[in-house]
């Protein structure tokens, strides 16, 4: 850049809005981080400067100065190949001459040993700013390094003693709510707006651990939430001894991982292990609560994972991809959820994503379950009644029904007994249930029962085939698992079915039922791979210009292109090819649709030896959904009233009731 005039930014007298406040607040981990995405926020403005008021002018050899002027000192930092700056001022000036120059000025600012030479006609100054991503971040390292001291005075809630004093009111209280905390920080937080106050408020929160929502105004500290059962620990599947027999039953991780492909994906559902995949950037974790207030509300009770057994002892549901967003973010969220007209405290953990009971209320969730006939096999809905309260409720069938059912319990010497009963079946659910008796302190005697068998769960299994399929004419596996897991010993059931794919003794029947063939050896099957292409962890709704990032999962595939098209303009198109050179690939796709409406998603996938293969989804792309058009859909589809005065209104802002609801549906 070579020009006698050029301005740049002041740092010690920044002047930002509050727009790019709250954008370098978004997602920063830390102070330095947020610091620092300002800086480079910038920075890549460098063409607006010179219209900023914050700006001084660089210093020019050609221009004339005068004491108590200011001026942008250029200098490089080694191996930089862009200039930075100081804002120094003029403390002296005197007129001088050589043979070479002529008159020109010497000028010497505040602060500087070396004196500069001005008032040179025609002389110019080399100056570079930053280009690319790299010395963008070299570049704002630099400065906020060289400039924290005057940053903590333009925006005081970096400063240590913001966050001191945040610490010590959590010390005085264990929950406290926003005007509380407000007032607590209003010296370093008066400069700004209501809505900028809030939004750098939970940003403090979330940095100094007082992260956890306990309402829709209040928080409380990661330690109080820990003595309440956050962060108890979740046994998503029973605790298996491994044990070895003559069956040679291999290592149990292998056979999980080479089943995965091969198990149908409505059986993966019966135990409901659906978890959600792991994401660089989860936006519910950061997100505000007046933002989440924004999103396109449910429209309708949403089914949890199919009860089991261990649902019912641990006290928790996995927080799986229906569930993830229903409730409000954060990492930790404290909510109240009815079930059978008795209120269970909750954690929403994000961290560890599972929807808990407080440890308090652990036992209360199990007997509430066993008090009103509710086994493991049941389906079991959620339902948002407002923000921070829920209900857990069972659908009732019309008519009762019997069903043969597996009754497990202990009697008085500690022995686990097991039968079958017919149970009168009062609730919607899978037909191969499992009824316990069983407390807490009993899973300790099922361990130490599966340690003293010595028996391989593979060698349960045939027995258990034996004891409750004798006709051979097929059993479900969901009740070939309860048959294992009680009558000979603990064991996972993913563990089961996995080994039902893997084993050639087993017989597939279809529709996730199983016949034990004997006569064919307890030999494992060879591996045959199948070439497949599936799309994984694609939303229902995204946000216009947000972030979407799906996975497509390719296995013996040597060539993947997958292209998105919007369906209301199909000029709008998104392609992209790989070429794979291993044997199972997942390929990330993050993406931002610029679009609102349909997008029609296809991946097309050739194999080795030129076989063609396809799969397609849609995702809906929707703007923000506005708080009263929320208000008015809620109003409907909870109160079941207003309808005639809200349509109105909705006339009134050119909108359509029934236009919304279908825009917000997927499809």
């Amino acid at each position: 850049m070579e020009r006698s005039k050029i301005k740049v930014i002041n740092w010690a007298n920044l002047v930002v809005s509050e727009r790019e406040i709250l954008q370098a607040l978004s997602d920063a981990q830390n102070e330095v981080e947020f610091l620092k995405r300002l800086v480079v926020s910038l920075l890549r403005q460098h063409s607006l400067w010179e219209g900023r008021s914050d700006c001084v002018e660089l210093f020019s050899p050609s221009r004339r100065y005068k004491q108590g002027e200011v001026a942008a000192l250029p200098f490089k930092v080694q191996d930089f190949g862009f200039h930075l700056w100081k804002v120094a001022k003029v403390i002296s000036v005197y007129d001088d001459e050589n043979p070479a120059q002529g008159q020109f000025q010497v000028v010497q600012f505040e602060g500087e040993q070396q004196k500069y030479v001005s008032g040179i006609n025609g002389s110019h100054l080399i100056f570079r700013l930053p280009q690319d991503e790299s010395e963008f971040e070299r570049a704002s390292t630099e400065i906020v390094k060289l400039h924290f001291d005057e940053f903590k005075r333009q925006f005081p809630f970096i400063a240590k003693e913001c966050s001191d004093k945040l610490k010590e009111l959590f010390r005085q209280h264990k929950v406290c709510n926003e005007e509380t905390i407000s007032h607590c920080l209003e010296e370093f937080l008066r400069k700004w707006s209501q809505t900028t106050k809030q939004k750098i408020m939970e940003w403090l929160l979330f940095q100094n651990g007082f992260n956890v929502r306990c309402g829709a105004d209040s928080w409380a500290s990661k330690e109080y939430a820990e003595k309440l059962g956050l962060n108890r620990e979740i046994k998503r599947q029973p605790l298996v001894p491994r044990i070895r027999d003559e069956t040679g039953e291999r290592d149990l991780s292998q056979i999980e991982s080479e089943a995965e492909d091969e198990v149908e994906d409505p059986l993966k559902g019966d135990f409901g292990e659906e978890q959600v995949a792991e994401q660089d950037f989860d936006p519910m974790l950061t997100m505000s609560l007046q933002d989440w207030r924004n999103l396109p509300p449910p429209t309708g009770p949403i089914k949890l994972p199919t009860l089991t057994y261990q649902h019912i002892v641990e006290a928790y549901f996995p927080l799986d991809k229906s569930l993830y967003a229903f409730f409000p973010p954060g990492k930790s969220v404290r909510v109240e959820i009815e079930l059978m007209g008795e209120k269970i405290s909750f954690w929403v953990n994000r961290e560890d994503k599972s929807l808990k009971a407080f440890e308090t209320d652990r036992t209360k969730f199990s007997e509430t379950l066993r008090a009103n006939g509710i086994p493991a096999g049941t389906y079991l809905w959620l339902e948002r009644i407002d923000e921070f309260r829920y209900r857990i409720f069972a659908r009732a069938l019309r008519q009762e029904r019997q069903v043969k059912a597996k009754l497990i319990w202990m009697d008085e010497r500690k022995q686990i007994r097991f039968e079958e009963i017919d149970f009168p079946m009062r609730y919607e659910g899978n037909p191969y249930l499992v009824i316990s008796e069983l407390r807490f302190e009993d899973l300790e005697a099922l361990w130490k029962e599966a340690e003293q068998t010595n028996m391989s769960i593979l060698t349960a299994i045939c027995k258990a085939f034996e004891q409750i399929d004798p006709e051979r004419k097929g059993v479900h596996h969901t009740e070939l698992f309860n048959a294992v897991f009680f009558n000979y010993r603990c064991c996972s059931p993913k563990t089961v079915l996995s080994l039902l794919y893997r084993y050639c003794c087993f017989e597939r029947l279809g529709n996730g039922k199983w016949r034990y063939e004997p006569n064919r050896g307890k030999s494992p099957r060879t591996r045959s791979y199948q070439p497949k292409i599936r799309i994984l962890d694609l939303p229902e709704l995204v946000y216009l210009g947000q972030e979407m990032n799906f996975r497509v999962h390719a296995q013996l595939v040597r060539e993947v292109t997958v292209s998105l098209k919007c369906l209301q303009k199909t000029s709008i198109q998104i392609s992209k090819t790989w070429l794979l050179d291993k044997e199972k690939d997942d390929i990330p796709f993050p993406v931002r649709l610029e679009q609102e409406g349909i997008w029609y998603i296809q991946v097309n996938g050739t194999t080795k030896d030129g076989r063609k293969l396809q799969k397609a989804d849609f995702v809906k792309v929707v703007l923000p959904l506005p708080k009263p058009v929320r208000w008015a859909i809620s109003q409907i589809e909870r109160e079941h009233r207003f309808k005639d005065i809200v349509e109105r209104w909705l006339g009134k802002q050119n909108l359509s009731l029934d236009a919304i609801k279908q825009r917000y549906r997927r499809g």
